[in-house]
């Protein structure tokens, strides 16, 4: 691949503050009760689906896709190490983790929830300060893909500097 050829290939990654949707615990439309799935051994709780796989597969920070991996494996195409590149694809690497430990954090918040609203006691407060906390989560998810954002638009300003060269 040219620099060009990996330039637009970067450039056409799209990031996009999901608010980690996937996550959500959803409810009986008529009892809004979570809806249960697996085995009466092993319950969970039925999530919203994924994004369609064909948009995983564009979108950087997505815990689900290959997308991440691509994006690093098309920038490994490059002729020739650049210092700059690297330090940014390691930038992006750290910012990818965090988005990981944010998805685990807010499935298990979105778990916590889902069984507070099943409690007997019907805990309101219990309940209001989970969704405080899932508030949260999804705030910081917001803000560490905004830097992903910048960091991708980093690498693409990177690479038409390097076709100048």
């Amino acid at each position: 691949m040219t620099i060009v050829e990996i330039q637009q290939k970067i450039a056409s990654f799209q990031v996009v503050p999901c608010q980690l949707h996937h996550e959500i615990v959803q409810l009986d439309v008529n009892t809004q009760q979570p809806v249960k799935s697996g085995t009466i051994e092993s319950p969970n709780y039925q999530r919203v689906s994924f994004c369609p796989k064909e948009i995983r597969k564009k979108r950087l920070g997505c815990a689900h896709s290959y997308a991440n991996e691509s994006f690093m494996e098309t920038l490994n195409q490059l002729p020739k190490k650049d210092h700059v590149i690297e330090d940014l694809k390691t930038q992006m690497d750290e910012v990818i983790c965090k988005i990981f430990v944010l998805d685990h954090q807010k499935g298990e918040l979105e778990k916590d929830w889902a069984k507070a609203l099943e409690a007997k006691n019907n805990d309101t407060i219990i309940q209001s300060e989970l969704q405080q906390q899932i508030a949260t989560c999804i705030e910081q998810h917001t803000q560490v893909m905004t830097q992903l954002s910048a960091l991708k638009e980093r690498v693409v300003d990177r690479l038409g500097e390097l076709i100048v060269l």
